[in-house]
């Protein structure tokens, strides 16, 4: 299982000499383009504008339910790697619904999700009158109990581009962007988008909102919490009724200003894509994070949230081991549901065991002043094999240079 504390680390002073190569590494393979960034999202808006009026001509349901977009996931949260090619949209339903009579449930067995009964819910009057049609419709997604189905919910929002599949492109500017594909992915349904200098996805998941005014079951957290939270159709099996809990204002609050955290947290994402470990996801390693920053914060340990990269990256990279050995990763929101559940013991103590591994060869090479070979273990972090070699042939990544100058003063070791 583990130790039950973090694998303990040096000095901050001991990781200092990291700082200025993690800063080139960041420059050149983890932080975006600022033109490149605003250009692609300013694209990317107008393009999905004239995708959801496409929606609403397509579905009257869609057009009577739609209330605005929500952009979320590593993009939004400043925490995207390289290339801004990917967009998350939580695609905002407003429900003909008396929110604050919903009867929300969070069931020991399923910690993490909630389940939701409309029953003395339902809104009467004159607008939905107007919206027979699309109000039985919407109770078709609710069983003969109350509780509202996930899966009736994304079977109907696949109906909802099956309409489009006919869209081959979309006008925008004056300039024609193609739509490639529609495909399903858990809640999203993805569309391929290019044309002049875009070539991008964009994932559109049906939410629902909830205002602040109604808080969440115990034991989520919610205290000194304000604003809006939603519930995503997350698939599965055992149980068409769940709903996935998502915070993402709040995570957004936690973590503001914390500019050194992202940081890491993006050099731990790029490294999880060079060693190819498709089952850590994004959220999983942004979790840490929201850990860490809440409990800094309640501590009001500023000295921590300000030490330098090097440390903060040598840091992270024993808290990632620590609960990898655990096998336990809690949900922030919800600390009873653990978020390592659907990946394999062996997978994760072979995860565990590498970064052990990188934290010795990193702490070895800079206590023995190792220059070249600390280059060469950094660049094999962060840049697949065939980048670490130069236009001219030379191989970068044992290559010594002042990118991961030695730690000299052995005696503060």
């Amino acid at each position: 299982m583990g130790s039950s504390s973090p694998p303990q680390i040096r000095e901050e002073k001991f990781y200092k000499s990291l700082e200025g190569g993690l800063t080139k590494i960041n420059n050149e393979c983890i932080a975006m383009n600022g033109d490149e960034k605003s250009s692609m999202i300013k694209i990317t808006l107008e393009v999905l504008d004239e995708l959801i009026k496409k929606m609403k001509e397509a579905n009257k349901l869609f057009e009577w339910l739609y209330n605005k977009n929500r952009y979320v996931g590593s993009y939004f949260d400043g925490l995207r790697v390289k290339e801004a090619t990917e967009f998350d949209i939580d695609v905002v339903l407003k429900m003909p619904i008396i929110y604050e009579k919903c009867k929300i449930r969070r069931t020991k067995a399923y910690p993490g999700s909630i389940d939701v009964n409309l029953s003395d819910a339902k809104l009467t009057g004159d607008k939905l009158t107007k919206h027979q049609n699309e109000t039985e419709e919407i109770y078709k997604w609710v069983d003969k109990d109350g509780y509202l189905s996930h899966r009736k919910v994304l079977k109907w929002w696949e109906s909802v581009f099956s309409k489009l599949q006919g869209l081959t492109a979309l006008v925008v500017n004056n300039k024609e962007y193609k739509i490639t594909a529609f495909k399903k992915s858990g809640p999203a349904m993805t569309a391929h988008i290019s044309g002049e200098n875009v070539d991008i996805d964009v994932d559109l998941v049906p939410v629902i909102e909830f205002p602040k005014t109604v808080s969440p079951p115990h034991p989520i957290r919610w205290k000194d919490q304000e604003g809006v939270w939603y519930i995503v159709p997350k698939p599965r099996e055992d149980n068409e009724f769940l709903w996935r809990l998502s915070f993402p204002d709040q995570e957004r609050k936690v973590m503001n200003g914390l500019n050194k955290l992202k940081m890491v947290n993006r050099f731990l994402k790029r490294m999880r894509d060079v060693f190819n470990w498709r089952p850590l996801a994004s959220y999983y390693i942004k979790s840490i994070f929201l850990w860490e920053a809440h409990e800094r914060k309640e501590k009001k340990d500023e000295v921590f949230l300000n030490k330098n990269l090097g440390y903060l990256f040598a840091y992270f990279l024993g808290k990632l081991q620590w609960y990898l050995e655990r096998q336990t990763l809690p949900f922030f929101w919800d600390k009873e549901m653990n978020l390592f559940v659907k990946i394999n013991r062996p997978t994760l103590e072979g995860f565990a065991g590498r970064i052990k591994n990188v934290r010795a060869q990193m702490d070895r090479h800079i206590q023995e002043a190792n220059t070249a070979e600390l280059e060469k273990l950094m660049r094999s972090l962060f840049y697949p094999a065939k980048e670490s070699i130069s236009a001219n042939g030379t191989d970068n990544s044992s290559r010594s240079n002042e990118n991961f100058p030695a730690h000299r003063s052995r005696a503060n070791v």
